[in-house]
């Protein structure tokens, strides 16, 4: 009966001691970085008010009708995407709502430029010393509508050489950018391919906690690379070159992600500048020169990802595109060996379940049974000690 008494005052005490640990430090400094953050955003916001008037934001309802758009429905999302620069800069999630009410609308993750909180992705071809091919006169070959059962076929013909590309998408987040680039020449030419994913100005709801990785992400050589909003503005830019994966920008629960085709070498360029009087966050990929003969084509494949950073999801296209660690997108913090498994498990336990409170309390029981022979050699220690207690006590008095 002592021995239960003990246990329930050891749990007693590890819990007051976690949630004392939580009040006094932990607590203070999420308050704390949250307020660093709005000190960040306020003065950014000010010294940019000083430098140029900011262009006023049009609706967002009225840029996404406006040039030469391509509409997108699949079961996931849906939105449109700009023929121009291969721009997908209007996406809305079917699955993800804003609020938990009923009538609540989905989450807007991508937004043209010119509306307020702009963000979009971008993916072209340019010559080795062009820009971002931001301004690329796509034209429409095939296709009215892209969904998982009808892809979509853009061209551009520039003077030496031509690009035609099939846009496909599947029923997750996944969009497939097949290129077929053809030098139509008399000499040798060489081009670059280039993707882009933007941010203007910071966006809503952003955390500021030191723990969760929210700005500019990469993979290179298959390592992460990452950096903080906040940072970024300070550093300005970063640059990283090596074996091509792919650049992004995330937050908490989402990334928007320009996937280069996976094996050549490229630069991976985290910028930040200011723009009409906006400031806008940058992530982009460039792979070194390809160089054709006359008459020559060559075929590349790339792809967007638009959407949640579901692991599994995630994982899945690592295996079947062969994506460079796309699941470095998730920040598992810097006890990744345990909050991985851990994540792994709540999450096939909730699914099995259909309940997370459920999902919880197994995942408690199996710690505890996983735990059970160090907790029991433990007790079987303590029940030596408290035999020969009262020996202790004889040999003291002595």
């Amino acid at each position: 009966m002592d021995e239960q008494k003990r246990i329930t005052l050891a749990l007693v005490l590890s819990a007051l001691i976690l949630g004392g640990y939580y009040l006094l430090f932990a607590k203070p400094i999420q308050e704390q970085a949250r307020k660093q953050a709005q000190i960040e955003m306020a003065a950014q916001k000010e010294q940019q008010a000083a430098i140029t008037e900011a262009i006023k934001p049009k609706p967002r309802e009225e840029l996404i009708h406006q040039g030469a758009r391509i509409n997108i429905d699949t079961p996931s999302m849906k939105g449109s995407f700009l023929t121009t620069g291969s721009r997908f800069d209007d996406l809305t999630m079917k699955k993800y709502k804003k609020t938990i009410e009923p009538d609540s609308p989905g989450v807007t993750l991508l937004t043209p430029e010119g509306a307020e909180k702009a963000a979009y992705v971008l993916d072209n071809w340019t010559g080795v010393d062009g820009g971002t091919g931001a301004d690329t006169p796509w034209t429409l070959v095939s296709g009215t509508t892209l969904t998982p059962d009808t892809p979509v076929v853009l061209e551009y013909t520039a003077d030496n050489y031509t690009v035609r590309r099939t846009v496909s998408v599947d029923d997750r987040y996944l969009i497939t950018l097949a290129d077929k680039v053809t030098n139509t020449s008399d000499k040798e030419i060489s081009l670059v391919r280039k993707g882009t994913a933007r941010q203007h100005d910071l966006p809503d709801e952003l955390t500021g906690f030191f723990i969760i990785q929210e700005g500019p992400i990469a993979v290179v050589d298959d390592k992460l690379v990452d950096m903080k909003y906040t940072k970024l503005a300070k550093k300005r830019r970063l640059t990283t070159e090596g074996k091509a994966g792919w650049v992004g920008l995330t937050d908490r629960y989402w990334l928007t992600a320009a996937i280069a085709p996976q094996g050549p070498q490229m630069t991976a360029d985290f910028r930040f500048r200011n723009l009409n009087g906006h400031d806008v966050y940058e992530a982009a990929y460039k792979l070194e020169p390809t160089t054709l003969s006359p008459g020559v084509s060559i075929e590349s494949v790339g792809y967007i990802y638009a959407g949640a950073k579901a692991r599994d999801m995630l994982a899945k296209y690592m295996d079947e595109k062969g994506i460079s660690r796309l699941d470095l997108a998730i920040d598992y913090g810097l006890l990744g060996i345990l909050t991985k498994p851990m994540s792994w498990g709540l999450t096939k336990l909730g699914k099995m379940t259909g309940n997370f409170g459920v999902a919880i309390l197994l995942m408690t029981l199996i710690l505890k049974i996983i735990l059970f022979p160090l907790n029991n050699k433990s007790y079987s220690s303590m029940a030596k000690m408290k035999l020969v207690q009262p020996k202790i006590k004889k040999l003291q008095k002595r």
